[in-house]
């Protein structure tokens, strides 16, 4: 899968055509299947990527009347083999591009081990749910970002377009300093509601303007994650911390790779403690992509801001530490967005939110509380 402009990059394709044996090539808006999933580029340059076909081909798995009526008792060796199959299977698009999947499929694998004829219900439930999601016309968009990064390619297209479209793509960062590229956090947690007295933590990571952090603004979804939390927590405020580390980390390795794919390794700079030319440092190489973390749990904000002492559980301190660390030493920020403008709340437990659902139509959110994302406040 390769995208670019430009002599060198055709003469790149041309290499790769004349030494590797491939057999035919797909582009643009016709679209092509890659790696399982259907690729597609619009003619305004925006990316459409879904998993469509695969999901519709799911089967559910046949419950007979008499095992339906006993939802409590325990799978046999078959309808394990079928729990585990129908999960499994769900589990892909649920990782690649439907995150509104991510928490049951979540859900149904810690229930494995304790399986009952409920449970194959409910992963059979999934599969019809996914399917409509999908009939729905479901699918992940990156849509063009107006940002300081805009291609002279975007800007030769927005010539072609209405006024009001030609301003929105050319704004930068020198008609706005807050029009940088940057990457959103957002992370939530769930405490003892899982099987076995278990915790849940989710987290999206979010690619925009850094308007997004003060107010609307368009974005991708970079990354996204529903995950039982491998450790009894004894609070909610035990659970939050976990899941905006895990977010704050992967977010921290989203940066490392952005600022590669713009810049290359970075050009060498003398070390003056060995006196040789070195790589610019990944630690250093973050910092020139911004980072914000939202969450709602207020606590975990105020110890992020320094406000209150640490947790008595250490391993709850390591957890605040890491993400306070990384606050100081890359310069990044924290905000707090109330509950019912959290977009990952619908990774954390058994809902759809009409938020959530929203943000996949028009990819706006924003940490800042808006009446144009959620309007009502609780």
């Amino acid at each position: 899968c390769y995208a670019g402009k430009g002599a060198h990059y055709e003469q790149c394709v041309k290499n790769l055509w004349k030494n590797m044996n491939l057999g035919k090539e797909g582009k643009g808006s016709e679209g092509f299947q890659f790696l399982g999933r259907w690729v597609k580029q619009n003619p305004d340059f925006s990316i459409e990527v879904d998993q469509s076909e695969y999901v519709r081909n799911l089967e559910r798995v046949h419950i007979p009347l008499a095992r339906r009526r006993t939802p409590n008792s325990p799978l046999t060796e078959k309808e394990l083999h079928d729990y585990r199959s129908i999960v499994g299977q769900l589990a892909w698009p649920a990782r690649e591009t439907m995150p509104q999947l991510s928490y049951a499929v979540s859900d149904l694998q810690q229930r494995t081990g304790q399986a009952t004829v409920k449970d194959l219900h409910a992963a059979n439930k999934l599969v019809k749910e996914a399917q409509e999601i999908v009939q729905a016309g479901h699918n992940l968009r990156f849509p063009v970002l107006p940002s300081m990064h805009t291609t002279q390619v975007q800007l030769e297209l927005s010539q072609q377009q209405d006024s009001k479209i030609k301003r929105y793509n050319k704004i930068s960062s020198q008609d706005d300093p807050k029009r940088s590229l940057g990457l959103g956090v957002v992370s939530d947690a769930s405490f003892m509601e899982q099987p076995n007295e278990g915790s849940q933590f989710g987290y999206c990571i979010l690619l925009g303007s850094t308007q997004l952090y003060d107010g609307e603004a368009k974005t991708h979804m970079l990354d996204w994650s529903s995950s039982k939390i491998h450790r009894k927590v004894k609070s909610t405020l035990a659970a939050e911390a976990a899941g905006a580390s895990r977010g704050y980390d992967r977010a921290t390795f989203c940066r490392a790779l952005i600022y590669e794919i713009e810049h290359g390794r970075g050009q060498p700079k003398l070390d003056p403690d060995t006196g040789k030319l070195a790589k610019v440092p990944w630690t250093e190489a973050v910092t020139k992509i911004p980072c914000c973390v939202a969450t709602y749990c207020r606590s975990l904000y105020d110890l992020c801001n320094k406000q209150g002492s640490l947790p008595d559980e250490r391993r709850v301190a390591l957890d605040l530490l890491d993400v306070r660390e990384g606050l100081e030493h890359f310069g990044d920020k924290v905000r707090w967005v109330p509950t019912e403008h959290m977009l990952s709340d619908s990774l954390t437990k058994r809902m759809l939110c009409p938020l959530f659902m929203k943000y996949f139509k028009n990819n706006i959110y924003s940490f800042k509380y808006s009446n144009a994302i959620t309007p009502f406040k609780a």
